[in-house]
């Protein structure tokens, strides 16, 4: 079920679902006489769902309405709370070894942790919990954050939780660890309305920390409006977002839908 998920996902994505519009319609336009014109509405569909997805206006939307949702962390609102654990939770990584830890994280993996670091530092006697699993690498994300945040001189109390294969597991997980203890949840600001969703639903107390944006309000150039890759992953990610907002409601694992 959970490679399953990843592949259904992948299938509406922008991107591909773009190419499998074009394909489809040039098949049908070289293939089938008798339905030329369905072949132009797909084809015409398919180069409409790439301008969209590669130009800002769309991408910037749907990804501000993911990170708007939660404002970065008020440092007095976690020291009032008596947070005591800082929940840096799981992300990309490569076990390569032939690779600096720095570049064994991906960026949004980099993003949680110097966050995660940076709160747990202002929290006297607070606990820096990282979480993630191995996947098919040989170390858990849990572990490679862990020696990079050491490295980065972190010293203090640290504990690894790398069972958790998504965000669902996560949420039951360290819950169970944690229980009815306020916590920081560092998380990157498209994922933190499931992440606190999830958590919350899992009756614990998580403490917002989000980090990691997409889509910062800036002003746009004249060169930003044409096509590029950094808006079509932008819509990627809200896309995902929202499907597996959808999921864990389906599943029954949200108390309402967000």
């Amino acid at each position: 079920m959970f490679v399953l998920k990843k592949m259904v996902a992948r299938l509406v994505f922008p991107l591909p679902l773009a190419f499998e519009l074009l394909v489809a319609g040039l098949v049908i336009l070289f293939g089938f006489r008798r339905w030329q014109r369905t072949g132009r509405w797909l084809v015409l569909a398919g180069t409409a769902v790439l301008l969209v997805s590669t130009t800002p206006a769309v991408p910037q939307w749907a990804m501000r309405t993911l990170e708007g949702r939660f404002p970065a962390i008020d440092m007095t609102a976690a020291k009032a709370a008596d947070a005591q654990w800082v929940v840096v939770l799981g992300g990309g990584h490569a076990s390569d070894p032939g690779l600096p830890v720095s570049a064994k994280v991906g960026t949004s993996t980099m993003y949680r942790l110097v966050e995660g670091v940076r709160i747990v530092r202002q929290l006297p006697g607070a606990t820096l919990l990282l979480s993630g699993y191995a996947g098919k690498e040989a170390v858990s994300n849990a572990r490679i954050k862990a020696d990079l945040a050491k490295a980065l001189g972190y010293e203090g109390p640290l504990v690894l939780e790398e069972r958790p294969r998504d965000t669902a597991q996560e949420a039951a997980m360290i819950t169970e660890r944690l229980g009815q203890a306020p916590f920081v949840l560092v998380t990157s600001a498209s994922h933190m309305p499931r992440a606190m969703a999830l958590f919350q639903g899992q009756g614990s107390h998580p403490i917002a920390a989000p980090t990691g944006h997409l889509a910062p309000r800036e002003a746009l150039q004249a060169w930003d409006w044409f096509p590029n890759a950094q808006d079509a992953y932008c819509l990627q990610r809200a896309v995902y977002e929202y499907l597996g907002l959808g999921w864990a409601w389906l599943r029954g694992q949200l108390e309402q839908p967000v």
